[in-house]
Parts: structure tokens; C-alpha cells; sequence
């Protein structure tokens, strides 16, 4: 997405009252996630539903909202895990132990490849539905086995960065204090938790300034 241009960041607000794990605004490349507390598949997945808002819905709006979430987690399935991917991996006779290892190597929740799996018809209802069944029972509806890393964007620091001169070679971002609050109008701390921890303080030269 970031190579792309689409500006994604993570929002460290207290999002309790939250009815959905992202953000963002038809039209405006880009998007806003909560990470705090949840797995790097999870966040995968929100993003791309995200995403999934951004190509499908720009120009046209279900008035059902119901259909316009069923969109975009379509969307997110097919863009984590395309179909030729998803038919050349998944098999009717998987257990739940194989789809560990999907999760393993796609970054996709178990959850979610199954569901693949059925809306692809790979897997018939009763089948979707005894491996949820076994699911629940392990409890792995709320914590799944296999842990996936969660992704650190960059390309909002790097924008800074670049805007105050302060980029290096590697990537890493260098600002001004004033320059970024005055810019954004946000402390530079708060910028800094949309930036993923990706800025860095620029050390005033007060013997330059003098």
C-alpha cells in the first residue's frame, strides 16, 4: 500500500467506545488503524479492509452498510490471500492444524482462511461450521495460536522526513520540533505515534542560532 502512496498510521487514542479496529475516508488515500492490544494478522486484515474502502467504495456507497462491510472484507480475503494462491493451498479435507500452517506462512488469522475456504467453495457450510465449532471449543475465536508480527508503516515519517530535509539514505527520519507542530499543528509526540515511532527529534544548534 505504502509503495503505492497510500498513507497508513496508527491512531493511539482510547478507542473503547470504537465499533470498528480502523478509519479512513473515500477519496483520501489514507488510513488510520488501532493497534493497541491486537495481533499482527487482525491488523493485516483491518487494513485491507480498509484498503478495500478506499478502491471499491470512492465513488459508490451501498446505501445498505451491511453489504458495504461485506465488500470490503471480500476484498481484504482476496487481497491477503488471492484466489490462485488460496485454491493451490486450501483443500477440503484440512483440519484446523493445517490451517495453522496458512497462518504461518500467509499472515492471515485461521479465522479468515477458513472463511476463504467456504466462500471460495473449497469447503461446504457443514464443514465451515464443525471447524468453527472445533474453534470455539479451543478457544482460539479469541486467541489464536501462531503469532504474526505486526507491520511497522513508514512512509508517513519518511514524508516528514523528506518535507524538513532530515531523511537519510536508510530511511530514518530527522524534524524539527516547531517545524512538525507548527506544520501539523499536533504535538510532536502525537506525530510521532501516527509516524509508528519512526521520527526522530532534530537537536537545535543553539551556538548556530546565537
Amino acid at each position: 500500500m505504502e509503495r503505492r502512496g497510500v498513507v497508513v498510521a496508527p491512531l493511539t487514542v482510547d478507542a473503547g467506545d470504537a465499533v470498528s479496529d480502523g478509519v479512513t475516508y473515500p477519496g483520501m488515500a489514507l488510513i488510520g488503524y488501532f493497534p493497541e492490544g491486537k495481533p499482527g494478522d487482525r491488523l493485516r486484515f483491518t487494513i485491507a479492509h480498509e484498503l478495500g474502502h478506499l478502491v471499491l467504495h470512492r465513488h459508490r456507497r451501498p446505501i445498505d452498510a451491511a453489504l458495504m462491510e461485506r465488500e470490503a472484507n471480500e476484498f481484504a480475503g482476496e487481497f491477503l490471500f488471492p484466489e490462485t494462491d488460496a485454491r493451490a493451498v486450501l483443500a477440503p479435507d484440512m483440519t484446523l492444524e493445517d490451517y495453522r500452517y496458512v497462518k504461518s506462512g500467509w499472515g492471515i488469522s485461521i479465522a479468515a482462511s477458513v472463511l476463504r475456504a467456504f466462500d471460495l467453495g473449497v469447503i461446504d457450510h457443514d464443514k465451515y461450521t464443525s471447524l468453527y465449532v472445533r474453534m470455539s471449543q479451543r478457544r482460539w475465536t479469541k486467541r489464536e495460536p501462531v503469532g504474526v508480527k505486526a507491520e511497522r508503516p513508514v512512509l508517513l515519517s519518511q514524508m516528514l522526513g523528506r518535507a524538513f530535509g532530515g531523511l537519510d539514505d536508510d530511511g530514518h527520519a530527522t524534524v524539527p520540533r516547531t517545524g512538525v507542530e507548527g506544520f501539523l499543528g499536533v504535538p510532536l509526540e502525537l506525530a510521532n505515534d501516527w509516524c509508528a515511532g519512526g521520527l526522530a527529534e532534530k537537536t537545535e544548534d543553539w551556538m548556530a542560532l546565537a
